[in-house]
């Protein structure tokens, strides 16, 4: 079909007048910002896109800063896609681009020394991150070295107040991060004579969007009504519909098309095509919004897959998972639109009980509906989108019903307990289904794990920025939750003086404002600390005056969360029955989640003191992971996984430990944990070792080693590189296991017996398998004395039994005859019933 020659109708007039005169009165030199408010499909991004040429076609210079927020993406994410934004508008802005860049340099010798650092950083990035090709839409980002979230607010404030600027920010309320609300406070602060029109793009704010969006997004729209124009897009009837047909020179029954969709434009559009091809733009008919899309999968291809199946194994495995078929072609489409656009199809399997690789095979056989966008390494799966929005609409729209909302509970139930203790990535997705399956408790539950997900130089950057635009009335609930999650996270790792400077600061602002739960809080964090420092004294001492103001103001839950943290105190104090007493009180006190999943974790390292009770340690980890991932407690996950894992494998169950700790390394990878992932990945690679799975062992074993040099840890680095030295051995690599144990030898701690004698045992024994018996047999001799000092007696007894093989080599029969009896010694010590009588057999043989 040919190009219709009318210009394409995208919106109501009145709505597009209005944001038209936003835009002017923001030309002329005072900032606007327009809250543009529709729900998905409702015309937001069109509307944009003509104001945009409307602003090209009567001004030269207009810069056009457009970013999609995600919802898988935290604030330092957010935060380098505002900067990658910025970066692509100003490469595809051609003479504008030279031009900004000459007014910031201009402004350089005006400016403060900290703002020169913004500027000269912002300048030398661009450069940098010029695509590879006109076509390339990939940007290359180069954070400033100073607050970068400071810095965007100073650039921006730069260029807006010469430059005409539509900033264009959809998809505002998938950020649940304070940085990013804090930052377009800020803007709209420091901008306020600039030529900006900023506009902030949401779905309709209604009940279930209040109860997942950020508590903190809703707070500045809701203080912000005067200075932040609200345009409520209105959804088409028939006449706008018969003007957009009429704009594509088509006709059609309008009204009804309009009322397929809710009058939502971008579904309007999206149906026009999909009738149009069919040829029914004038036969609607009784068509619904479910119709339209058809599931049904091509029975060619499905039967192509069984046919390849029918050579594997017909009788199913007890824990062998469904295989996928056409019969469940529509509940894997309500899973699969139930988790958006784009959804990784492994997700989906394990949701839905199916095997992964048939439920492929159901996806790729519906090519109509889905496409494969790519294979995703961290997930390890395929990664399938719907083809329009329109299609995953129109699956929604079919399950409406009690049952499907049930459905739709169970999956964000799965989801906040498997994937959300992993990261940050599908936290948001859950909270939006809890709410818009009506369980806004549930959603309003995982705001507080949303808010506080932020990295912590992101916090220290926000502190920063409130600090910097003292002039803005920050309002006290954001200072104070600035102020506390900072100190959360320096409490944990960062510079103990800094933090009790900030502690210090944080209580001063406490009392000022007469917050007694404030105060206890800091006194708790305090207390934490002095745990950390092993001020173990102080430590107990704050933590006592923490409780007395917590039971003052009846707060249970932090109540239990301290005796949960005296009982550590006490751990690390040597007092075991202490600690368990303590969190006896603190499940007395409140009997919740993720009190009893912390009561589980300090039962399991209490436990696990005794050799004899590892299985019921291993029970005790076990409901601390189960109980922490339930309920979102994402490091105690991590921790009480670890301890589970590594107990497993302690008690010589090496398979369901290599089960648990490979669960564990994806989620310290999610937390961006290279410490848990480095302590994991070594203890999976025993498991696997133990196993005999050399391959898995040496792919684990490795990215020990990376972690390792990554996080300068060189007192480990012998000990890992040994580790891929005895797997290549086990493996039959014995060339590449010398070169291995030799490097691991150069840097080894000689006073470490316990390893030295594996290390030199297994350097012996590769060197001999190589060929190179006189170093074979001067490695083997120096094992002997710290493999005997350590009463290895297996070592000892291989290692004599070797060097008599060299010696009797050589031709020196009494030397292979004193090292034979060397051996049978050790195996007499140790007793070696079957390699005794080996040993007499070769000793007879020498006779």
């Amino acid at each position: 079909m040919a190009e219709p020659a009318n210009k394409l109708y995208v919106a109501h007039e009145g709505d597009f007048d209005l944001l038209k005169d936003h835009w002017q009165a923001a030309r002329d030199g005072k900032l606007h910002a327009v809250h543009l408010q529709a729900p998905m499909g409702g015309g937001k991004r069109a509307m944009v896109g003509e104001l945009t040429r409307y602003a090209h076609a009567t001004e030269e210079d207009v810069l056009l800063w457009r970013v999609s927020l995600h919802d898988e993406e935290d604030g330092l994410q957010t935060m380098l896609r505002l900067y990658a934004g910025l970066y692509a508008a100003l490469h595809r802005s051609g003479g504008l681009k030279g031009r900004i860049e000459m007014a910031l340099n201009a402004q350089l010798p005006q400016e403060p020394k900290r703002v020169q650092g913004w500027i000269q950083a912002f300048t030398e990035g661009l450069k940098k991150s010029a695509p590879k090709s006109p076509d390339d839409n990939q940007v290359q980002v180069t954070l400033p070295r100073d607050n970068p979230l400071l810095g965007l607010v100073e650039i921006t404030a730069l260029i807006t107040r010469k430059f005409p600027t539509i900033v264009d920010l959809q998809n505002v309320h998938h950020s649940q991060s304070l940085a990013i609300v804090s930052l377009l406070e800020a803007i709209m602060a420091e901008c306020t004579d600039s030529k900006m029109l900023l506009l902030l793009g949401t779905e309709t704010l209604d009940d279930a969007a209040r109860a997942w969006w950020s508590p903190a997004l809703l707070d500045l729209l809701d203080r912000s009504e005067d200075s932040i124009a609200t345009i409520k897009l209105s959804p088409w009837g028939a006449d706008q519909v018969n003007l957009y047909l009429a704009s594509k020179d088509l006709s059609g029954d309008a009204a009804r098309i309009a009322e397929i969709v809710d009058g939502r434009p971008g579904f309007v559009a999206e149906l026009v095509d999909w009738l149009s091809e069919a040829g029914r733009l004038s036969d609607v008919g009784d068509l619904k919004l479910g119709d339209i899309c058809d599931i049904s999968p091509d029975a060619d291809e499905l039967k192509k897959t069984d046919d390849d199946s029918e050579a594997k194994p017909t009788e199913p495995k007890e824990a062998q998972r469904k295989h996928a078929t056409e019969d469940d072609a529509e509940q894997v489409a309500y899973l699969s639109a139930l988790l958006g656009l784009s959804f990784p199809s492994a997700l989906v399997a394990d949701m839905g009980g199916f095997d992964r690789d048939s439920l492929d095979d159901l996806y790729d056989a519906t090519e109509d509906v889905y496409k494969e966008l790519q294979f995703s390494k961290p997930l390890g799966t395929w990664i399938y989108q719907f083809h329009k929005a329109l299609l995953r609409e129109s699956v929604i729209s079919r399950h409406q019903a009690e049952e499907d909302q049930d459905l739709a509970r169970r999956v964000a139930a799965f989801l906040q307990r498997f994937l959300v203790p992993r990261g940050y990535a599908y936290l948001v997705k859950t909270m939006r289904i809890w709410a818009e399956s009506g369980a806004f408790q549930q959603a309003d539950q995982l705001r507080s794990a949303a808010l506080t997900n932020d990295r912590p130089e992101v916090w220290g950057m926000t502190f920063d920025l409130t600090k910097y635009f003292d002039e803005i009335a920050w309002p006290d609930a954001l200072r104070k939750t600035v102020m506390m999650n900072l100190v959360d996270r320096l409490v944990g790792a960062g510079d103990v003086n800094q933090t009790e400077k900030l502690i210090a600061e944080a209580t001063e602002f406490a009392q000022q404002h007469e917050d007694r739960g404030m105060t206890a809080w800091l006194l708790f964090a305090g207390s934490r600390l002095d745990h950390r420092r092993q001020d173990l004294y102080r430590a107990r001492d704050r933590a006592n005056d923490a409780l007395k103001l917590f039971t003052a103001l009846d707060d249970k839950t932090k109540q239990a969360e301290l005796h949960g943290h005296l009982a550590m105190i006490e751990l690390a104090d040597g007092s075991p029955n202490a600690a368990l007493a303590q969190v006896e009180q603190a499940e007395a006190v409140a009997p919740i989640p993720p009190i009893q999943a912390h009561a589980e974790y300090v039962r399991g390292i209490v436990t696990r003191r005794d050799r004899s009770k590892l299985t019921q340690a291993a029970e005790h980890f076990r409901k601390a992971n189960e109980i922490a991932g339930k309920s979102g407690q994402a490091a105690l996950a991590l921790e009480s996984g670890l301890n589970f894992g590594e107990t497993l494998l302690i008690s010589g169950q090496h398979s369901k430990a290599a089960d648990v700790l490979q669960r564990v390394v994806q989620i310290a990878q999610a937390l961006k944990n290279p410490a848990r992932e480095r302590a994991a990945t070594a203890l999976l690679a025993q498991a696997h070792a133990a196993l005999r799975n050399w391959e898995a062992a040496l792919q684990n074993g490795s990215r020990t080693l990376q972690l390792t040099q990554a996080m300068k840890l060189t007192q480990f680095e012998s000990i890992d590189i040994y580790n891929l030295g005895f797997f290549n051995l086990m493996m039959g690599h014995a060339t590449e296991a010398v070169t291995l144990f030799r490097k691991a030898r150069q840097g080894a701690d000689a006073t470490n017996t316990g390893f030295q004698k594996e290390l030199l045992f297994n350097l012996g024994s590769a060197l001999k398998q190589i060929g190179e018996v006189g170093q074979a047999e001067e490695v083997l001799e120096s094992a002997l004395a710290p493999a005997t000092q350590t009463k290895d007696w297996r070592k000892v007894m291989a290692a004599h039994e070797q060097l008599a093989d060299i010696a009797q080599g050589k031709g020196d029969g009494s030397g292979a005859h004193r090292h034979l009896e060397e051996a049978l010694k050790a195996a007499n010590s140790g007793n070696f019933k079957e390699a005794r009588k080996g040993l007499r057999r070769k000793l007879d043989s020498l006779a």
